[in-house]
């Protein structure tokens, strides 16, 4: 593509402020898990929040450094990373809720279980797909 196209421009530069916004929202996630299972025992102490800072800073470093090491291909595993997750949380966790929750009826479960496997079948696929046409994009 024309690297002096306008919409290409916008279209990069609000990825960039998506990820600017979304970044800290997902590091939270992991560092609240991340702490949870290093720090639990420990008392709260200058140790401890030394430890803490340290472990945000690696998970950060390492973020970047996945983030340098595969620049060139970085929407190769960008679009991976989306069709798993993706398709796990727009389809599957809302149809095992409703089956969980709301599904009353067999028809209710059989169409839930539809939506499931159709989202797994999709998953395996286009992640196969990507992986298979890796080196030819």
């Amino acid at each position: 593509m024309d690297q002096t196209n306008v919409y290409l421009i916008l279209g990069k530069l609000l990825f960039l402020i998506n990820i600017i916004i979304s970044y800290p929202l997902i590091v939270f996630a992991i560092f609240q898990i991340l702490e949870s299972l290093l720090f639990q025992k420990m008392k709260y102490s200058m140790c401890r929040t030394g430890l803490k800072n340290l472990s945000r800073t690696v998970v950060v470093l390492t973020g970047l450094l996945i983030a340098f090491f595969f620049y060139y291909n970085l929407h190769k595993i960008l679009g991976l990373a989306g069709v798993v997750l993706g398709s796990f949380i727009v389809l599957i966790t809302p149809s095992l809720i409703h089956r969980k929750l709301n599904a009353d009826t067999a028809f209710k479960k059989g169409i839930d279980i539809a939506i499931i496997i159709y989202a797994v079948i999709m998953a395996v696929w286009l992640s196969t797909l990507i992986i298979y046409r890796w080196d030819k994009v």
